[in-house]
């Protein structure tokens, strides 16, 4: 599953076999939050079983689904994947937030 992933489909076998040593599976409950609103994750996640559903959090608090997550695909953010490679926090407009729609199964 996580060859299919486009991210990791390039990485040389040594790397990759290194990366699954790290992998750890997630169980989220139906409602679940995943990620939260001005919270830095770094972590890829990929879904192996359920729904996750990404949405954009508005400082009025209304909140617009941008995606649906499904088993195979990935979900990450790549503003907190920047805010770790340049070694800052950045305080954004729009937040995001990714909640498990089912009970899900994701590999971090």
């Amino acid at each position: 599953m996580l060859k299919s992933v486009r991210v990791f489909g390039h990485f040389e076998k040594p790397l990759f076999i290194e990366l699954c040593k790290h992998i750890e599976t997630k169980f989220l409950p139906a409602n679940t939050v995943l990620s939260s609103e001005g919270v830095v994750d770094s972590n890829i996640y990929v879904v192996q079983s359920g729904l996750l559903v990404v949405s954009i959090v508005e400082k009025d608090g209304t909140k617009l689904a941008l995606k649906n997550v499904t088993p195979g695909n990935s979900v990450f953010s790549m503003l907190g994947i920047l805010d770790v490679l340049t070694g800052t926090s950045q305080t954004y407009e729009h937040k995001v937030k990714v909640v498990a729609s089912v009970d899900t199964y994701v590999l971090k």
